[in-house]
């Protein structure tokens, strides 16, 4: 197997434990995770109110980080 074709397995596998709500710890390296962002409620300065919807995002924590 090509190291492009185990890049790209892999990311498909992350992917797919990512989207089960699963986080993926790569020994050496560190920890992918889903985590939520609520919604939430901007006030501009003139007033206005802007309304961001919640959302998921990618975590990566450094296995390094933890010491």
């Amino acid at each position: 197997m090509k190291q492009d074709e185990l890049t790209e397995q892999l990311a498909i596998i992350i992917r797919d434990e990512l989207l089960k709500n699963n986080s993926v710890q790569l020994d050496g390296l560190g920890t992918f995770y889903r985590k939520h962002v609520p919604a939430e409620e901007e006030t501009r300065p003139d007033g206005t109110i802007i309304l961001h919807p919640p959302k998921d995002s990618l975590e990566f924590e450094d296995q390094g980080a933890e010491s």
